[in-house]
């Protein structure tokens, strides 16, 4: 029954709970059914970067916006902003909606929602499908903004300022001037969109060496010269740092009756730092390369000087797991890389060249105290890409026909190389997949994006993509759902977006089962 579409649409029927997750159990059977193959639907190209977050496509700095589920299942465009002058360019966005079963309570009843940094300072709330302007707020003007970042999943936002740079002086002046707040940080609520607190990164705070600044899952994470990064309770310092509330809109008394959010007020920054919040955590690594996860609660860095080699340690303790020493042998182009799950499971994914090793946090038992344990790394399931050969790739022709393609990777006749792009995650239909480039030459390199059970391993599809790939162009594959979304970017500049969708051809299907239809069709 697993695999019955029919039975399932039966469950449905008879069902009085939420059908979310069944239509999404049996939208995966048809998209890991070998029947059933990705057609190359649609295609364009840019001379500027393409971007792809939610169902949407982004072109021309996020002036024009063509969304996936358009008219005839192709991408349609949905608004196109005005051309204005450089300081009206958008330098960073972030689509702001969600699932109706994922809306949070304090909603006001926001739709949803696209936010538009411009390069001249300013916020815009704009409407993810008119992109009419909803919501304006001034940044403060003595820092240039120009980063985007989510803190907490539909709560807070953070934009982020690059490095200050003063105004040009002499010699001698800027020696005694020499600035030492670096960067800043602006915290807003997005459901409804409420300013929350503006802080400044001060080396006479945080360190001369403090090179860089973030926020992330209510963490204050600040990254030094010296390889170290340290983190800091942003809700402690909200508690105990913030003089007072501003409200955009709103004339604040406590900013001599300035309107926050307006021009030229701007915001105030109402977090002042005079001396440095205590450090939660901090560990020294290479290229500032810290990942939390797991449980209990660990982390991954890559020791200084060690690069592809990682080290899985407790958060608490710094204590190294066992078996929690990842260095293997790299045949491939990409570098190795090591992250937790994306699906929360507190697993950790190792990628190399050719093969990707999924590892589990085992805690001992035999220990009452938790000072004592020493959680082992357990390796889950083993993913060897070459030998994908045993599956052949699935290819739909111009004409709707489905070309099973057989390759001779893994047995060293025409085998030149195997290189793994990116290794990522389909939440909603829990699939792990895989891009992959092969070929014998340069010039014959193939795409493949490839289907695996996110509990066991198993390659469930193998699809090949249309066209050749350039070792020398990015590419970028995105699934969502039942399509499947390339973004490539050769070295001339020259930007392409292909849509793959969900294609079965029954007619083909009906002409194979009887041989005398196709011979009627003939003679016709």
């Amino acid at each position: 029954m697993d695999g019955n579409i029919i039975m399932k649409l039966r469950l449905r029927e008879t069902t009085y709970q939420s059908c979310y997750r069944l239509n999404l159990n049996i939208l995966k059977t048809l998209v890991i059914d070998n029947k059933q193959a990705f057609k190359k639907v649609w295609e364009k190209t840019s001379k500027q970067p393409i971007l792809y977050d939610g169902n949407h496509i982004y072109f021309d700095n996020y002036r024009t916006c063509y969304t996936v589920c358009g008219y005839g299942g192709l991408p349609t465009k949905i608004y196109m902003l005005k051309k204005g002058n450089a300081a009206g360019k958008i330098e960073d966005g972030l689509l702001l909606q969600c699932p109706l079963e994922q809306l949070p309570m304090q909603h006001c009843g926001y739709r949803g929602s696209f936010l538009a940094l411009t390069a001249d300072n300013w916020l815009l709330r704009l409407d993810s499908q008119t992109a009419k302007t909803l919501q304006r707020v001034y940044l403060p003007p003595s820092y240039r903004f120009k980063h985007l970042s989510s803190n907490m999943d539909l709560s807070t936002i953070v934009v982020k300022s690059i490095h200050y740079r003063p105004p040009a002086l002499s010699v001698s002046r800027l020696r005694q001037e020499l600035p030492t707040k670096i960067m800043a940080l602006v915290v807003f609520t997005v459901f409804p969109m409420k300013y929350v607190a503006g802080l400044e990164i001060d080396k006479l705070v945080f360190g001369k060496d403090v090179c860089d600044a973030n926020i992330m899952q209510e963490i204050l994470v600040t990254m030094h010269h010296s390889g170290i990064v340290k983190l800091y309770s942003f809700e402690r310092i909200l508690r105990e740092r913030r003089n007072f509330e501003a409200h955009l809109g709103e004339r604040c008394r406590e900013w001599d009756n300035h309107v926050p959010g307006s021009y030229p007020s701007a915001l105030p920054f109402n977090v002042p730092l005079d001396d440095r919040p205590p450090v939660l955590f901090q560990v020294q690594c290479a290229d500032h390369n810290l990942q939390l996860g797991g449980f209990p609660w660990h982390y991954v860095i890559c020791p200084q000087g060690c690069q592809g080699m990682f080290e899985v340690k407790c958060l608490q303790t710094s204590r190294l797991a066992e078996n929690g020493h990842l260095a293997f042998k790299n045949l491939g182009l990409e570098m190795d890389k090591a992250f937790f799950h994306p699906d929360e499971s507190g697993r950790l994914v190792h990628s190399t060249g050719d093969r990707i090793r999924v590892f589990t946090l085992c805690s001992e038992t035999s220990s009452s105290l938790p000072q004592q344990q020493r959680p082992s790394l357990e390796t889950c399931f083993t993913i060897n890409c070459s030998e994908k050969s045993q599956q052949p790739a699935v290819k739909v022709t111009s004409s709707g026909r489905n070309i099973k393609t057989s390759s001779k990777f893994g047995n060293g006749i025409e085998h030149h190389y195997d290189c793994i792009q990116n290794v990522s995650y389909e939440n909603e239909l829990n699939i792990l997949y895989v891009t992959m480039v092969n070929g014998l030459a340069a010039e014959r390199a193939l795409g493949h994006l490839m289907l695996y059970n996110n509990e066991h391993g198993h390659l469930e599809k193998n699809v090949l993509l249309e066209g050749t790939w350039d070792m020398d162009s990015d590419y970028i594959v995105h699934l969502d759902l039942d399509v499947i979304i390339v973004i490539s970017k050769s070295p001339a500049r020259k930007f392409v977006c292909c849509m793959y969708k969900l294609y079965r051809n029954v007619e083909e299907e009906v002409l194979l089962k009887n041989p005398r239809q196709r011979c009627k069709k003939k003679t016709k």
